[in-house]
């Protein structure tokens, strides 16, 4: 049960993050972030950060019909693709 310490104190939490992190219009990871670990605190729920990282495996093939933006000549400098 959340007592009613708790519930002022999230209203404080909530108040205040809100005017920093609003005040350019949008909310970033960080600050989202901050605002759930700080809330988490009061009401004594663990945390734990984990950000994902996509893993790129070289030795994997790609299927189908797929043209390099980009062609490599040895005989000429780098030209990109014009767009479709």
């Amino acid at each position: 049960m959340v007592s009613v310490f708790q519930i002022f104190a999230i209203f404080g939490i909530v108040s205040g993050w809100s005017e920093k992190a609003l005040a350019d219009g949008k909310v970033t990871l960080e600050e989202a972030t901050s605002l759930i670990e700080k809330l988490a605190k009061v009401l004594a729920i663990p945390t734990e950060t984990q950000f994902l990282t996509p893993q790129l495996d070289l030795d994997d093939k790609v299927s189908g019909d797929i043209e390099p933006d980009i062609t490599i000549d040895d005989n000429q400098p780098l030209k990109q693709r014009p767009p479709d």
